[in-house]
């Protein structure tokens, strides 16, 4: 064999050798992409979880803000506070009336009597509208901050409140 033949064949083992290695790096390529989705798949559930985990978290100690009568179906309404947890700047408002406020802090089962002598604010501001129209509106947040409110209806033919409630917000 002659210095060309040596030559040659170096040539064809370093081509041989170049394209496994070309296919080598192909494949580790595609293998991280591979790893790369699977760790994007893993990281979206990740964090369906966490939000799964927060909403039942939330749901656990949720405020809930409902109005009532406190005492009579003539004396003022009341807020009373029947979720699970606190609920934070309660804003309070009677539409179609001047009568609105903020009570700052709400614990569970707590009861705050509206500043109304009576209830008829409520019927004045119910007659605006059309009859049997009155509610108290109300919005309020928890301790994780996620926003609630609640439309409170008065029924003057019952003598009660009807309460919605809007779905949860993450502030």
């Amino acid at each position: 064999m002659n210095d060309q033949h040596v030559t040659a064949v170096a040539i064809i083992v370093q081509d041989i050798l170049l394209f496994v290695n070309a296919f080598l790096v192909g494949w580790y390529l595609f293998e991280t992409r591979q790893i790369r989705r699977a760790a994007e798949y893993q990281a979206a559930k990740n964090q369906e979880l966490v939000h799964a985990a927060q909403e039942q978290s939330e749901s656990a100690s949720r405020p809930a803000i409902v109005v009532q009568n406190s005492g009579g179906t003539l004396s003022a309404p009341m807020l009373e506070n029947i979720g699970n947890g606190p609920a934070i700047e309660v804003e309070w408002s009677l539409p179609n009336s001047s009568f609105a406020g903020v009570i700052s802090y709400m614990r569970p089962n707590a009861r705050e009597i509206l500043p109304m002598e009576d209830i008829k604010p409520v019927y004045e501001a119910g007659s605006q509208v059309s009859p049997n129209a009155a509610s108290i509106e109300c919005s309020y947040r928890s301790l994780a901050g996620w926003e609630y409110s609640s439309s409170n209806a008065y029924d003057e033919n019952r003598g009660r409140y009807s309460t919605t409630f809007s779905p949860k917000v993450r502030s």
